[in-house]
């Protein structure tokens, strides 16, 4: 075990976490209760603010109003426990985690009707893809659903703890179920994540921030504000997208909608490579019918190739997409944890300057390990032989709810969805 400042290293398992109580001092264990108090507040918080978004949906006004009250108690006692300057309140300050970190929202009035458009395209492809793979009679579909639901699960699990194998693919009937559980989220994950980029949306944030903050936070945000900015102009001239691990491809139908609707007027993406480990079984399942449906609308040309990420890149098909503007990872790093070391480092050292890189995880505890790496380039005792020096060209900005809570990332567990980072090649 190596331990490196408040950092703990076994081999090359790294995670952003404290180090054990045994080995805190005590104001560290003071502060690390302090941040799991705000994290336990933070969840309250967030727990009523879906209760309320579902109430409106529902059209349930009962529950609406009882969320909306019990939402406006909690706030009312953190902000009376905050004037008394209880110490302990004040660890769980509702606002105070937002400081140094500009936090664009994708709920501007500007862009919920864009959103929403990529959003509408987003469902109508996907329902397109799942009558073309349904079979015409109700009952069929009925126990077909039902039977790829429940053979997904068990592929599922195994690909949350990273312990999936090459024939858990092979089952047609828990890919589809793959698919139906998590196509549509997947895609719209991309639309609102890319969606909080848009010039009104960072212009909102940075002038929020700025009336709060001294002029050291002051540059520390607009430092994040220009690669935001850098990050959209280069969103906006997107030709050719690379989905890594593609699965069912709902990345590339969420970056091709996102594209269409954000840009008005967007021409057909040139091409578009979908590359999984396990590309002929999911081309079996689900990619051939969604391909005939992008082709030529969405996309010119769709590639579907093999890809494993935890071995090194495969000279012989890089060329053919190594030229993309982006590069989509959709929970691949976590999937396939402390393995991606050298695939990695060799993609972004042959990407072209200004490629786009986006890394969807469950977790962020893998997205903290790639930056840790791109920000010194530290060797690993278990991967002596890679040189990270390429990663040191990315420069990342979070685009989910990470940036809300930064504090909180040094805690085991998190708050909110998926970790969103986003990067570009200097």
């Amino acid at each position: 075990m190596i331990q490196n400042g408040k950092y703990i290293m076994i081999d090359d398992h790294f995670r952003p976490e404290y180090k054990s109580n045994t080995l805190l001092t005590s104001s560290e264990r003071e502060a690390k209760k302090g941040l799991r108090t705000e994290l336990k507040f933070q969840r309250k918080v967030t727990k009523l603010e879906n209760r309320i978004k579902h109430a409106i949906i529902r059209n349930d006004p009962v529950v609406e109003r009882s969320a909306r009250e019990e939402l406006k108690d909690l706030l009312s006692k953190e902000d009376d426990c905050h004037r008394d300057g209880g110490q302990q309140c004040n660890q769980h300050r509702h606002h105070s985690s937002f400081q140094c970190v500009l936090c664009p929202s994708n709920d501007n009035e500007g862009d919920n009707g864009t959103k929403q458009a990529a959003l509408d395209e987003v469902l109508s492809i996907f329902r397109r893809l799942l009558s073309s793979i349904d079979d015409i009679e109700k009952e069929k579909i009925r126990i077909e659903k039902m039977e790829q639901i429940e053979k997904s699960k068990l592929l599922l699990w195994n690909m949350t703890k990273g312990t999936q194998t090459k024939c858990m693919f092979e089952d047609i009937t828990a890919l589809r179920g793959y698919a139906r559980k998590k196509f549509h989220g997947r895609a719209a994950l991309i639309i609102k994540s890319l969606g909080k980029l848009s010039p009104t949306s960072i212009e909102k944030a940075t002038a929020s921030l700025n009336l709060h903050l001294e002029s050291q936070q002051q540059h520390e945000i607009e430092e994040q504000r220009e690669i935001m900015v850098m990050c959209w102009k280069k969103l906006r001239n997107i030709k050719r997208v690379c989905s890594l691990g593609c699965g069912p491809g709902n990345d590339a139908v969420g970056m091709v909608s996102f594209l269409r609707h954000f840009f008005k007027g967007k021409d057909p993406l040139e091409r578009v490579f979908m590359l999984d480990f396990s590309i002929k079984e999911w081309k079996d399942a689900i990619l051939d019918d969604l391909v005939r449906i992008l082709v030529p609308e969405f996309a010119i040309m769709i590639d579907c190739g093999r890809c494993d990420v935890t071995n090194p890149m495969d000279n012989a098909t890089v060329e053919q997409y190594i030229d993309s503007d982006i590069f989509l990872f959709s929970y691949l790093l976590t999937e396939t944890r402390n393995n991606w070391d050298h695939f990695l480092v060799q993609l972004v050292g042959l990407a072209k300057a200004g490629a786009l890189f986006y890394f969807a995880e469950p977790v962020p505890w893998q997205l903290h390990r790639l930056m840790r790496r791109a920000t010194d380039g530290c060797l690993s005792s278990a991967t002596p032989d890679i040189d990270y020096s390429p990663l040191k060209k990315l420069r990342f900005v979070w685009v989910d709810s990470s940036m809300h809570l930064p504090k909180m990332q040094k805690l085991d567990g998190r708050n909110g969805g998926p970790a969103i980072l986003l990067a570009v090649k200097l």
